[in-house]
């Protein structure tokens, strides 16, 4: 008898193939940072009036090297003033000043990508100081007598001439007060002239200023209106100050009636903010 043929051995199984490898996270991108760009308006910088100054933007820096936008602005200036900056979009633009005084200017600039930065720097603004002056008599010196105002004397108003009026000046007005019989406010009205046009800068004796337009005299510690000459008591003489103010702008135009009456004193304290400049001379009487 035939053996049986032996069992075929068994296939073995093939292990199973090893796992992928998880492939390797791609980097995540480090987030683009914008840095603001910092503005330098200059340093601080003075002229005299009417004379342009140089703004420079050129010192500002953009950490990013974006290109950057420059914006002019006047941020603050002296009443009266109108001036603006010429091409307020350049890197060094050219800026003018109208009146005596301070003012505040500022620089923007921008990166283009939502960032700014701010600086800002000041103008001074001088000039020659406007100057009150008589040929009737020095400054300190004795009034003459015809410029009196006590029984049988003239009674004239003296000559005046105003000179270095500041650019800007839309008006005078003209104040003149015995403090030997109150001071500051309290003291004795002699003149007063209010609204003088900027170019009635020489004024001759006893001048009918009503005939220029818009004129108003101001009331006098007697109640008269226009001119009164000095009239102390007997005893020292008495010193009287006249000072002529430059005021600017918007300073308003002075009623005639009432009739204005104002001390030195009370007619700055009421328009101070308006006046650009002003001289005093001063005389003695008798």
């Amino acid at each position: 008898m035939t053996p049986p043929a032996p069992a075929p051995a068994p296939t073995p199984t093939p292990p199973p193939p090893p796992p992928a490898p998880s492939p390797s996270p791609s980097p995540t991108p480090a987030p683009s940072t914008n840095h603001a760009p910092v503005a330098n308006a200059g340093a601080n910088q003075s002229t005299t009036d009417g004379v342009p100054v140089q703004l420079d933007g050129s010192a500002s820096t953009e950490p990013d090297n974006d290109p950057m936008t420059y914006i002019w602005t006047v941020s603050a200036k002296p009443t009266g003033s109108t001036a603006t900056i010429t091409s307020p979009y350049d890197q060094k633009p050219t800026f003018k000043p109208d009146v005596i005084g301070t003012y505040k200017i500022q620089l923007e600039v921008r990166d283009g990508r939502g960032l700014n930065g701010t600086s800002e720097m000041t103008v001074t603004v001088t000039g020659p100081a406007i100057a009150l002056t008589s040929s009737a008599f020095a400054n300190g010196g004795q009034i003459p007598i015809a410029y009196g105002g006590r029984q049988g004397e003239s009674n004239q108003s003296p000559p005046l001439t105003i000179t270095n009026k500041p650019t800007g000046t839309k008006q005078f007005a003209i104040i003149m007060d015995d403090e030997g019989c109150g001071t500051g406010a309290s003291a004795c009205v002699h003149w007063g002239v209010f609204n003088l046009p900027p170019g009635k800068t020489s004024i001759a004796a006893d001048e009918n200023l009503t005939l220029l337009n818009g004129v108003v005299l101001g009331k006098a510690y007697n109640g008269a209106t226009g001119y009164q000459g000095p009239n102390p008591p007997a005893g020292p003489a008495h010193t009287y100050k006249i000072t002529v103010y430059a005021l600017g702008g918007l300073a308003p135009v002075e009623p005639g009636s009432p009739v204005p009456q104002y001390t030195r004193a009370s007619f700055e304290a009421k328009y101070g903010q308006y006046i650009l400049a002003q001289s005093t001379i001063s005389g003695t009487y008798p």
